[in-house]
């Protein structure tokens, strides 16, 4: 009947199992996205990888990592690191060097990928410029320590490393073009002195724009709905 004891003791089962499922489950939408992500990777679904939570402005450095080996993956990265959300600094680039790591995809798999496993701990730039004077460096090595030297907004040791790894033309990835014309810029005595006509309109447009608005907060609004997915939104007012 309702009221056995056997009735009330399978419900109070069924109620801890519902209970127990609600609170180990995890909410997170960036972590979700995070085990997508990997589930791509392992699957080889490199592109299947980036589009995971692509319109979302939610990111951690996890999520940031993953996509920097799939853009890697996908021979994209200096064209389109900066249309994602970026969280974490170039250490995170790689796994355990900051607090990145993979659940599921093989740590591994990215170290094979870019040449070798560290010993122990390390600063990522670094641990990849040493891969270069071994003669241990993939390909991909390049774009990782440039775009690294960008994540953490360091124009100047990007525009010193930039001539080791790629010529000065328009044929630049565009991000890197994105980045000279900042540094340009911003330099009185720039080490590269770039110009392209594009670049120089467009950031000549950008600071006519920013002009318009008192605020930080308009401002910063305002280049996000012009210049969102560029190196200059990110280095200028990305996490600001």
């Amino acid at each position: 009947g309702f009221f056995s004891r056997a009735m009330w003791v399978n419900m109070s089962i069924m109620t801890f199992l519902f209970l127990f499922t609600g609170l180990a489950s995890n909410s997170n939408a960036v972590f979700h996205y995070r085990m997508r992500a990997e589930k791509c990777l392992l699957d080889k679904n490199y592109k299947g990888a980036l589009t995971v939570g692509m319109e979302s402005l939610e990111t951690d450095n996890n999520l940031t990592m993953i996509r920097v080996y799939a853009l890697a993956r996908e021979g994209m990265l200096g064209e389109k690191l900066f249309t994602y959300p970026i969280a974490g600094s170039s250490d995170d680039m790689l796994p355990y060097s900051g607090d990145a790591h993979c659940m599921m995809y093989p740590n591994d798999s990215i170290y094979r990928y870019i040449g070798a496993k560290p010993a122990g701990h390390f600063k990522a730039i670094s641990y990849m410029k040493a891969l270069i004077k071994l003669d241990l460096a993939s390909t991909a090595v390049k774009d990782y320590i440039l775009c690294g030297y960008l994540i953490d907004r360091d124009l100047d040791s990007f525009a010193q490393m930039l001539p080791d790894f790629y010529k000065i033309d328009d044929k630049l990835p565009k991000h890197y073009k994105e980045s000279l014309t900042l540094y340009n810029h911003l330099r009185s005595k720039p080490y590269i002195i770039y110009h392209n006509t594009v670049m120089d309109t467009d950031f000549s447009d950008l600071q006519m724009l920013e002009k318009k608005y008192k605020t930080q907060a308009a401002r910063s609004v305002a280049v996000n709905e012009m210049y969102s997915g560029t190196y200059w939104w990110y280095y200028m007012y990305a996490g600001k």
